[in-house]
């Protein structure tokens, strides 16, 4: 079978680390398949190194652009895929042949007020009406986003398949002291510190993280840091708005994206030296960053809502995000209590051992195999 994927989006925050673990795994899974990866050719091959059955097709990372709905097709029918897997909603509408889409979450449906203006929302509705009407089949990454793909887009569940993500190998302890101390001294980040990784929108509640950090901060025995890693978004400015009227400005450190194909050593070294992970989101669709975190025996506080309790189970603590008071007493319980934190660090290690590419990647292959027509073969 030749599968095309569409592996533009490699190096963007979310998505980037999807492409990543289908890439990687597929790599190194030979099923006898042929690849056709379309994108930057240097950054696929750093990324999977040069297997035979990968062959990649040069295409400019113009995901969202109106060229792109003539260009893409064109180049499937040149390489004559039997399946194309778009890892994101942005599907071109030419295409007519067999497609797997890949929906992480249904954000925009469920936040629209993160769509700044009225044209944006009319694109993403079309967008995402494209995409699940010419879809064979449909991957989601939790039970959580297959619910609501069934009850906003009123998609059949026999068109949904859960696929789980997987955890990338690089993600695991880094007990090296003084390589910990190197790469913070590189993001300029003072120990203790508390992390958080993800994007900076009103989804995200970082805001709300920065209030709750603020009431653990009065309560500890120390001061701590809260790093935050991620590119800047719409909520960036409130963060440091909301930080200085909390008056811990100086404690919450911004230090960017930590780019995973240049630097793919530094994420699991912070991880591994921070003392807890946290995230205060009101909505994820899976959840990758918390369970990063637990791979790399990091203890996590989390929110309680969407797909965090299905994806972390009993390896984090859960808390609602909007009470803030109880969130923040969570994080000082386990900032303080080297016992907790030893439970939460074990158990999620545990539990993060069982999100693996390749594990993902035999449910993905099913798919491509039923979205296809063929039959299914053994690994």
């Amino acid at each position: 079978m030749r599968i095309a994927f569409d592996a533009r989006m490699l190096t963007y925050t979310g998505i980037g680390s999807y492409v990543r673990g289908v890439l990687q795994a597929g790599a190194k899974q030979d099923s006898g398949d042929e690849w056709i990866i379309l994108g930057d050719p240097v950054q696929i091959r750093a990324c999977t190194g040069n297997p035979a059955h990968f062959r990649v097709q040069p295409l400019r990372p113009r995901v969202y652009s109106w060229p792109d709905q003539i260009l893409v097709p064109w180049v499937l029918r040149q390489v004559q895929a039997d399946v194309f897997h778009t890892p994101h909603f942005v599907v071109p509408w030419a295409y007519r042949g067999p497609l797997v889409v890949t929906l992480h979450d249904l954000i925009y449906s469920l936040f629209p007020e993160e769509l700044p203006s009225r044209g944006k929302k009319w694109l993403y509705r079309w967008l995402i009406q494209t995409a699940v009407q010419r879809a064979t089949q449909i991957m989601v990454d939790s039970a959580c986003t297959q619910q609501d793909v069934e009850r906003l887009l009123h998609v059949p569940t026999a068109r949904i398949t859960v696929v789980p993500l997987g955890i990338e190998p690089r993600f695991k302890p880094v007990t090296d002291r003084v390589l910990q101390e190197a790469v913070c001294r590189r993001y300029d980040i003072e120990l203790p510190f508390i992390l958080y990784v993800g994007l900076q929108k009103p989804h995200k509640n970082v805001t709300g993280l920065v209030r709750i950090f603020a009431r653990a901060q009065r309560r500890l025995p120390q001061p701590y840091q809260l790093v935050l890693v991620g590119p800047p978004g719409l909520e960036t400015r409130a963060v440091m708005q909301e930080a200085l009227c909390q008056g811990i400005a100086q404690a919450v450190r911004l230090i960017g994206y930590v780019d995973p194909i240049r630097a793919p050593d530094d994420l699991p070294t912070l991880y591994s030296a921070a003392t807890a992970f946290v995230t205060a989101s009101l909505y994820e669709g899976f959840g990758l960053p918390p369970v990063e975190a637990m791979a790399c025996g990091t203890p996590v506080v989390a929110s309680n809502r969407a797909s965090l309790p299905e994806v972390l189970g009993d390896a984090a603590l859960l808390v609602d995000p909007e009470n803030e008071e109880e969130f923040a007493e969570a994080l000082v319980r386990v900032l303080t209590d080297p016992d907790l934190q030893a439970y939460l660090s074990h158990k999620g290690r545990k539990r993060a051992a069982g999100y693996t590419w390749e594990r993902t990647m035999e449910i993905v292959r099913r798919v491509y195999r039923q979205a296809a027509g063929k039959e299914i073969r053994s690994s």
